[in-house]
Parts: C-alpha cells; structure tokens; sequence
C-alpha cells in the first residue's frame, strides 16, 4: 500500500511504461538537507528534477504486468488496500475480545481448518486473481484499458462465456499472441486468453501472461477440489487420523507406522510451529529460485539488478525462517524425550 502511494507521488509510473527498457523506474524522493551539490547530480536520475532513488523491487514490472497504466490506479489500489488492512485490524481486535475469541475446539479442528484454507483461501483466491488476469490484465496488454465504467462492456473473449458453456473450452487457447506481439499494444496481438505456448514472449522476455492465467486457473480448480477433501462437521470425506493410522507396516516388522503422529501434530505447537516455518522457507527459496529462471512480468529479465536483489532478498527470508524452525523443533524434540523419559521412570518405579 505504501509503495503505492509512494510510487504515485514521487516515483516516474507513467513514463516508465511508455519506455520499460531505458527509463529508470523511481523508488521515491531524497529530502535530505546534508546533500551537497555532487550528491544531488549524483543521484538525479532516470529524468527527474531532483535526487531519488531507483526502485530494484520489481514493482513496476509487477504493476505493468498485471495491468495498472496510470497513478490513479495506484492510487486507487492503496487505497483498496487500505480498506482491507483496516478490516484486517478490525477482525483481529474482535477476536481478542471474550465473547468473539475462539475455543481451543475450534483451533483443535484440524480437518475444518485445512479445508478453509484450501478451498477458501487458495481456491478462491487464484480463481479471483484468475478472474483479474482475464479481465484486466491480458487486455491491457494488448492496448485495452478495462476498467469498473467499461468491464461489462468489454468481452476478455470475442465469444465471451460461449465456449464454456458447450464444452469447447479449446478455443479459449485458439489466435495466441504472436511472436512479435508488441505487449502493450495490439500489434501482433491474438484473443486466447487460456494457452499452454511454454517459452517466453520474445519481447518482454517473460512468461506468456496467457500462460500464467491457465497455471492460477489450474490452481484454483486443484485446491476447490481439495478443499473439500477433508470430514467436516458433516461427516462427508477423509478423517487425517484415519488415513494417517491406516498406513502401517507389513507385519509389523518396522514399528507402528503413524499411529498417533495425527495427535502429535494436532496437539504441539512446537511441532506445528516448526514445521510451518520449514515449509515456508523452502517455499520462499524456490520462489527465488523461480523469479529468475521463469520471470514472470515484463520487461523484469532485462533488469539484471533488481534480479540479483530479488533472490538475494528471497534467500535471505527464506534463511532466516528454516532457521527460525529449528528453535521449536529443537523443543518439540527435547520435550518428547523427556516425556518418554520419565515414563520410563515412571514403569520403573511401580
């Protein structure tokens, strides 16, 4: 939301789009009374009037990509963002008070809560940003400008919902951009909006943005379905306890299996602690790994320095939270030893 806000106000949006290759994109405004006359030419920069920095984030190739063309839309989408962060702060500050505070049942109710987060929140939402790629971004990059006074007049397909009512949803894949499609413009532009081309698009060096509809489009089916995977309250689908206690060894021979790794989980927040930060931490280090082996916005591969500095900022997150999971792993570890320990006293004893 800052970023935005910032970018809208002192940063160099509108000129950049017109020229992503030579215009230098700007963070925000240096107001430092210490700078003498070298460091003010030193850092006035990518056409403005004083010093400033230049942004390495990637956030203008992200906003260009996804569809923003002008600084009312940045304005527009901080302060989006804004309403959700104070809704956010809302809900945060209800449930702290003691009528809306949820029970230890509720956060115990593992197969609930799994399904909600599959479904509801990776579901719904890459269907949502799904909907947005369709709808506003690949238009814009083929010169339209969608917006909320022109989205129901503009059909993201010649055919609109035709195809997927009939079961031909191939021609959602049929007249892809071409290979010297100038994005941004109509030049050489298709009306897919649903392809599997692979490769990159030749002149902004990234993935084809039909491309990645279908991938978030994949997704949001996957995890629709998954979501409701799980029992629930109503006592429809899998039991993890079940599934987990069902898989043990042939005969025996290599110890009870899983039996009560389901409670195990369920009931340590050590152990569920150190196994989130361990996941998200390989997650977030495939992500820099990712970013510059399939850059996924325009123009992003040409900038070899905000490359660079993305992974290294991804690698260093990603460093920093798989070491934040041995702590409590660490605790979860010593904790069953000593418990199994002094069980063992315990039978001694009697």
């Amino acid at each position: 939301m800052d970023v935005r806000k910032h970018v809208a106000w002192q940063g160099n949006f509108e000129s950049w789009i017109q020229d992503p290759l030579h215009v230098r994109p700007i963070a925000h405004a240096i107001w430092d009374p210490h700078f003498g006359q070298p460091a003010v030419e030193a850092f006035t920069r990518g056409g403005a009037a004083g010093p400033v920095n230049i942004a390495y984030s990637g956030v203008y190739q992200w906003w260009y990509t996804i569809g923003l063309r002008t600084n009312e839309d940045l304005y527009t989408g901080a302060l989006f963002l804004l309403f959700l962060s104070t809704l956010s702060l809302i809900a945060g500050w209800l449930h702290l008070q003691p009528k809306w505070k949820p029970s230890l049942s509720w956060f115990k109710n593992a197969e609930s809560r799994l399904n909600h987060h599959l479904s509801g929140l990776f579901g719904v939402s890459s269907l949502a940003w799904t909907g947005h790629l369709v709808h506003v971004a690949i238009p814009a990059s083929r010169g339209e400008y969608v917006r909320w006074n022109n989205f129901l007049d503009v059909l993201p397909y010649p055919q609109g919902l035709g195809p997927l009512l009939t079961g031909q949803w191939n021609l959602y894949a049929k007249n892809p951009d071409s290979s010297n499609h100038l994005f941004g413009t109509s030049q050489g532009a298709g009306t897919a909006i649903l392809t599997l081309l692979g490769g990159f698009h030749p002149q902004t060096q990234s993935l084809w943005l039909t491309d990645t509809t279908q991938h978030h489009l994949a997704i949001a089916f996957i995890f629709l379905i998954a979501g409701h995977k799980y029992r629930t309250n109503f006592g429809i689908g899998h039991s993890i306890k079940d599934l987990l206690e069902a898989h043990t060894p042939p005969r025996g021979r290599l110890g009870r299996g899983y039996k009560g790794l389901y409670d195990t989980i369920n009931n340590l927040l050590h152990f569920q602690l150190g196994l989130a930060l361990a996941s998200l931490g390989v997650i977030t280090s495939l992500v820099a790994q990712h970013m510059y082996s399939l850059p996924p916005y325009a123009f992003i591969a040409q900038d070899f320095t905000t490359q660079a500095a993305l992974y290294t900022h991804h690698q260093y997150i990603a460093g920093f939270i798989m070491t934040g999971a041995f702590a409590p792993g660490a605790i979860f570890s010593l904790g069953i030893r000593i418990r199994n320990r002094m069980r063992i006293m315990y039978w001694q004893e009697c």
